[in-house]
């Protein structure tokens, strides 16, 4: 079982930045803005694993990673 969930506190920080950023964000941006706003630092590595949940989490084409099923509005970005 991993450690890094959506439902941890960590996971829960990341799904309330990307609901503040509809168009998504990018992994640099969300690792900056969790240490920024959050006072979290975390491994690339943890990033990682924590969006690769597909049930929680989508990545764009962009590079950008959204909320699963609030990506409709960011395809066309």
């Amino acid at each position: 079982m991993t450690a890094f969930t959506p439902d941890t506190p960590l996971g829960i920080d990341v799904q309330e930045l990307l609901l503040a950023h509809s168009e998504g964000l990018t992994f640099t941006e969300l690792r900056r803005l969790l240490r920024l706003e959050k006072g979290r630092h975390i491994s690339d590595s943890s990033l990682h694993e924590l969006l690769s949940n597909g049930r929680v989490f989508t990545s764009l084409a962009n590079g950008r990673y959204v909320l699963a099923g609030h990506h409709l509005g960011a395809i066309g970005q």
